[in-house]
């Protein structure tokens, strides 16, 4: 069976639905009698992580309706049994992304559609999505409880079915000495917090420069007014010294970062949850994490994932709990969950493939 997957992006495009399809690509190929395609933007020929059994197809410089022609003859040459399209991701163009399930329903090739997001939160997803698609996938577990009403009818005889993410990064295991010498090459002194994704500017609120070394792993453009004003905060006196920029890192070096870590904080704004390969990546390694959250029934300390989720609207406390929890750790999940992933979108595959 072959199988394409349409994303946005693709490492080492910074998106975290592009490090998803990256992930559920590399699995599905490892899967016999899978062969997996991914259409992506052009920015993505670059992947240093290039898997040799996944067919790479960065050709889209942009997603806009004149492109339409690009799809149509990776299509045509790649001849796939299944067409997979994620939403939402980095890169794509309102008009040309709703309508494409609709427009390549003439192909006569099953579409299915993965919804990383709730409908209301995405505007790359309408009521054109709805005129083709063989079976629906979402990853977040209230995802059919936040369904509109119309879009609920309009899909009742669509098949769903719920796949959750999981961790986009290997977890690192490091001895004790390659630990020490790690984390004094950073801070010797101080307990080191890890960023990674968004709400950065929170942070400022939440670590305090003189118990913790603030590590954030992500770009900074100074060309980039929001950025930039991160760039201005950080060379305030008091973080100096106590604050690094390491940039785009690539999944091992992140791993590595995780693994020394004392914290890892992600102040969501809307909070955080098992939807976040991020998360799930920080948890996976083992490190204090703290996170906000919407769902009342997180809040708290839960020991078997050394996780603490606040209220969205309560970052005040974030401080306390990271001075209180900062240095617990737990050994690593090693596993790998993404072959059972694969193996569930194998399965709905097999449902609407003709092969």
């Amino acid at each position: 069976m072959k199988v394409l997957i349409i994303c946005g992006s693709y490492p080492p495009i910074k998106c975290g639905v592009g490090d998803y399809t990256y992930s559920l690509a590399k699995a599905l190929a490892n899967i016999p009698d899978i062969e997996v395609g991914v259409l992506t933007s052009t920015d993505a020929q670059n992947n240093a992580n290039k898997n040799d059994k996944v067919h790479l197809f960065p050709v889209m410089a942009n997603w806009k309706l004149r492109s339409l022609g690009k799809i149509f003859q990776v299509v045509a040459t790649y001849r796939p049994d299944i067409i997979h399209i994620q939403y939402p991701a980095l890169g794509y163009q309102k008009t040309l992304m709703r309508a494409l399930p609709f427009l390549l329903k003439f192909k006569n090739i099953p579409i299915i559609q993965t919804w990383h997001e709730h409908l209301k939160e995405c505007e790359l997803v309408g009521w054109e999505n709805l005129l083709s698609c063989k079976a629906l996938i979402y990853v977040r577990q209230d995802f059919l409880l936040k369904l509109p009403y119309w879009v609920d009818v309009f899909f009742k005889t669509v098949p769903k079915f719920f796949i959750p993410s999981a961790s986009v990064i290997t977890p690192v295991v490091l001895n004790g000495d390659q630990i020490l010498n790690f984390k004094n090459s950073i801070s010797p002194l101080k307990k080191i917090v890890c960023f990674f994704n968004k709400g950065v500017e929170q942070l400022f609120d939440i670590v305090d420069p003189k118990k913790f070394h603030l590590l954030l792993i992500c770009d900074l453009s100074p060309l980039n007014p929001y950025q930039n004003r991160i760039i201005e905060k950080a060379k305030e006196t008091s973080w100096l010294n106590n604050l690094t920029v390491t940039g785009y890192l690539p999944e091992q070096q992140i791993g590595e970062l995780f693994s020394i870590a004392d914290a890892i904080v992600f102040p969501f704004p809307g909070g955080a949850g098992h939807w976040n390969t991020s998360l799930q990546a920080a948890q996976a390694s083992g490190a204090f994490t703290l996170a906000t959250t919407a769902d009342q029934t997180l809040i708290g300390y839960n020991e078997e994932s050394n996780t603490y989720f606040v209220a969205c609207d309560d970052i005040g406390l974030m401080p306390i709990v990271l001075t209180e929890y900062a240095g617990r750790r737990v050994a690593p999940n090693l596993s790998n969950e993404w072959d059972e992933i694969a193996a569930k979108h194998v399965s709905v595959y097999h449902q609407f493939s003709v092969v």
